[in-house]
Formats: C-alpha cells, sequence, structure tokens
C-alpha cells in the first residue's frame, strides 16, 4: 500500500506538460528540431521535429509537489537554419497548477527572433494575486558557425567558397572474419574528387566538407566500393539539418561483409492522433546499399587488366636486361 501525504490539497508528486510550438513564419525553410532532457530526474525526452508552423509537441513531465515546491530545471536544446538556441525550463509544481486547473499552459514558442515564453504567471505585487499574461524572449539563435576555406594554394588558388556548416564523413571497415577483408572505395562530389583508398579491418578514413547553412542546400558524394564480395555504389546527400540523422557533425558509414551501413537515427511516424503524424527520432543501424556480386564480364575485365600489367612489367625487365648485355 502506497500512502500520498498531501501538503494543502498539493500531492507530492504531480504532472504536467511542457508545451513547444514552431513559430517560424515568413521562411522558406521552418524546420526545427529539438531535444530536451530533466536534470535532476535524468528523463531523457528524445529528439522531436516540428516541419511548419504551428506544428509541436507536449512532454508529459513528472515534477514534485508538496511543501517543497523542488524545482526541476528541463535542458532543450533547438536548431534550424538560424542557428541553435539552448534554454533551460524552470518548472515547479504552481507551473503545473496553473496548466492543469487553469487551463493556462505556457508554450515556448520557436519563432525567427529566437525561443519566446508565451504563458501566464501569478502577480503578487497586488493585493489579491492573479494571473496576468507574460510574453518575453528566453534566449536568441546563435547562428552556426562560419568555417574558413583551408586552401594551400593561396588568393589565386582559384576555389570557390563553400558553404558554412561543416560535416565530416567517416568510413570504416568491418569485413571481418573474411579471407580476403581488404576494401577499395573512392567518393566523388561537385567540388572534391577523392583518390582511391584500401582499407583494411578497423581501419577509418574521414574527410571534411561544408554545406550551404540553409536547408535547400545539398551536397552530394556518390561513392563506389569494391571487395572480394562484389561492387556497391552508395549517393550520400548532406544538408545543413542533416546533423539530426547524423547525431551531430559526424556521419558514419560501416562497410561489412553484407553491404554498406549508415549508423545514425532515423525519423519515425508511430501514432495518428486526429489524422496528424507525429515524428519521433530514433537510433538506427540500417543498410544503405548490399553488395553486388561480380559479374562474369566485370571479373574477365579484370583479369585482363591485371594481366596487361604484368606483362608490360615483364617487357620492361626484358627491355633492361638487353641494355645491360649491349
Amino acid at each position: 500500500h502506497v500512502t500520498v501525504v498531501s501538503y494543502a490539497g498539493r500531492s507530492h508528486f504531480v504532472t504536467t506538460e511542457l508545451k513547444i510550438r514552431n513559430g517560424m513564419q515568413g521562411l522558406k525553410r521552418p524546420e526545427i528540431v529539438y531535444h530536451c532532457h530533466a536534470i535532476n530526474s535524468g528523463l531523457d525526452y528524445g529528439w522531436r521535429r516540428a516541419t511548419r508552423p504551428p506544428l509541436g509537441h507536449s512532454f508529459h513531465v513528472l515534477l514534485e509537489g508538496g511543501e517543497k515546491l523542488e524545482e526541476e530545471i528541463h535542458r532543450c536544446h533547438f536548431r534550424s537554419v538560424l542557428g541553435t538556441a539552448d534554454v533551460d525550463i524552470r518548472m515547479t509544481a504552481i507551473d503545473a497548477e496553473i496548466c492543469n486547473f487553469k487551463k493556462a499552459c505556457a508554450i515556448h514558442e520557436v519563432t525567427p527572433e529566437g525561443i519566446t515564453f508565451d504563458g501566464k504567471e501569478w502577480n503578487f505585487e497586488e493585493r489579491y494575486p492573479r494571473l496576468i499574461p507574460k510574453k518575453y524572449l528566453e534566449a536568441k539563435w546563435k547562428p552556426w558557425p562560419r568555417r574558413t576555406n583551408r586552401s594551400s594554394g593561396g588568393q589565386g588558388s582559384g576555389r570557390r567558397p563553400s558553404g558554412d556548416v561543416g560535416f565530416t564523413l567517416m568510413m570504416k571497415n568491418e569485413m571481418y572474419g573474411l579471407k580476403r577483408p581488404s576494401v577499395l572505395y573512392r567518393c566523388k562530389s561537385s567540388g572534391k574528387s577523392l583518390r582511391w583508398h584500401v582499407s583494411i579491418p578497423h581501419a577509418e578514413f574521414t574527410w571534411d566538407f561544408e554545406v550551404p547553412p540553409f536547408g535547400t542546400g545539398v551536397v552530394i558524394h556518390r561513392c563506389e566500393f569494391k571487395s572480394s564480395q562484389g561492387t556497391a555504389e552508395v549517393e550520400i546527400k548532406t544538408l545543413s539539418m542533416t546533423s539530426t540523422l547524423c547525431g551531430g557533425h559526424l556521419c558514419k558509414y560501416i562497410i561489412r561483409p553484407n553491404g554498406v551501413y549508415f549508423v545514425g537515427f532515423e525519423t519515425y511516424y508511430p501514432h495518428n492522433i486526429l489524422l496528424r503524424f507525429l515524428e519521433f527520432v530514433r537510433p538506427v543501424d540500417k543498410l544503405v546499399e548490399p553488395w553486388k556480386a561480380w559479374s562474369p564480364r566485370q571479373l574477365k575485365a579484370l583479369r585482363e587488366r591485371t594481366s596487361n600489367r604484368t606483362r608490360s612489367d615483364d617487357d620492361k625487365d626484358v627491355d633492361e636486361d638487353k641494355e645491360d648485355d649491349d
């Protein structure tokens, strides 16, 4: 049996709602993503995404009531095309009473200016305290860092200025359990072509590139892989908002015996409430492209190429021997 001791009609624990809404009006890319977690209780509410106004999400949070009125801090991180913002949302059982009994739940609205508080608070300056509307800016956007070009050719190199949001692609070899685990691969984009790389198990290779700061800009890498298992071709599209799916600005791709995998996050829609799909983000380790077995024509061309190289090397040795005899 559990006995709940109340103080002035307030139970020891109360639940309420923490509401976040998209208010990015007037932007070509109004999409936002955000993540909240409770500092004291340690609850993690995961990543959420609101594609356009006025979509949002309501978190059901647990607060400690009773006599102490312990404060719970929800630390929220927001991302948009305008930059990032961090807000500490402090809540007590009094906020729960305002939301639950007065039907005046506060809304933390994401606007082009920043994160705005829109709700009601008690005014204790009057003789009879009453709820008055409050609206103020909680945090401003911090622009995405502008990265400078690190070209060795100086001002005369002729390179075009790249985007402002930095990303890193990582390829890791996990071809364990094979007699020939090495992998040969290369990647190309519109601005850069990487040379062929030979990779052995557990080896990692990374390269940096930049993406335009707005969601409409995209960088496409076309990667080609060759191994004893076959060939694979993968097209990697990166936008400034891809950091949500990569869990940051490092996007990981793993090469395994059955294909190329992406390790990060994905969006999914588990609920349909009033014909509205709620979008969530969850970890994922998924197969992007399986190996395509070598065709007889490819094997024949590969053997001919190898034999031609061997013959040319033998001819060089013969010529060198003749020169020595002369």
